[in-house]
């Protein structure tokens, strides 16, 4: 989870809110709700200017003078909780078991299938030509990657597709791209990898993007650009 965005997101509705809360204040009446008990009951005033008007026949104005009060305690609230949220915005610094994930990334090759990596690019070779086409466009956005490096996810050894390093804050993003989704055992493979991101902490669009082909292995590069610009060059 992405505490920050999440705060940044409350944050801006706390202030929506106070702005909206405000307004609708001003359009209420003067004065404070008052109660009093007596003989068992409650009764219930309008007090301005020291003076008390009984509500007994004008309840719908008592519902007003409650609003009154809720949204006085309200905005109370709002503005004490304003400036924490802003304080920590400013001075929060995530931790997290794989801050330095970049580095401890292994380079050692996937043997697995070697005989598919016959798509070359930049001195590697690729899967697949969808996965080469990725390659091509996150270099073309000066964008620093490793294409199936080592991870230990679930306790599972895995080659994700792309590590991605974040330009913005050097957070590393796990891209998977999916090409034989018609096959039975390479969905079963593509939904347990999932998991294992998933239970391992990593964010599914957060810190872990997918892509796949179109049913006739075609992939759409302006999708894959759209991935990049929306996940990576934030």
């Amino acid at each position: 989870m992405d505490y920050l965005k999440n705060t940044i997101f409350y944050l801006a509705f706390l202030r929506r809110t106070k702005i909206q809360m405000e307004t609708r204040l001003k359009q209420l009446p003067d004065g404070r709700l008052v109660r009093k008990r007596a003989r068992g009951k409650t009764y219930f005033y309008a007090e301005k200017g020291g003076q008390l008007r009984s509500l007994l026949s004008h309840r719908w104005e008592r519902d007003v003078f409650r609003e009154k009060e809720h949204i006085q305690r309200m905005l109370e609230r709002i503005g004490q909780n304003l400036p924490l949220l802003e304080n920590m915005i400013e001075h929060y610094q995530p931790v997290s078991q794989w801050d330095d994930l970049w580095s401890e990334l292994g380079n050692d090759e996937n043997t697995y299938k070697t005989e598919y990596k016959r798509h070359y690019y930049r001195g590697i070779y690729y899967r697949s030509k969808s996965e080469m086409a990725i390659a091509m466009v996150l270099t073309s956005y000066g964008i620093e990657f490793k294409y199936e490096s080592t991870l230990t996810v679930g306790g599972r050894r895995i080659h994700p597709d792309f590590a991605v390093k974040r330009p913005g804050d050097g957070q590393v993003i796990f891209w998977e791209h999916f090409g034989r989704t018609d096959l039975d055992d390479y969905r079963s493979d593509m939904y347990e990898r999932i998991e294992n991101y998933r239970n391992s902490g990593f964010d599914i669009w957060g810190r872990v993007i997918m892509s796949f082909d179109g049913e006739d292995g075609s992939i759409n590069g302006d999708i894959i650009d759209r991935l990049i610009r929306v996940f990576i060059l934030q």
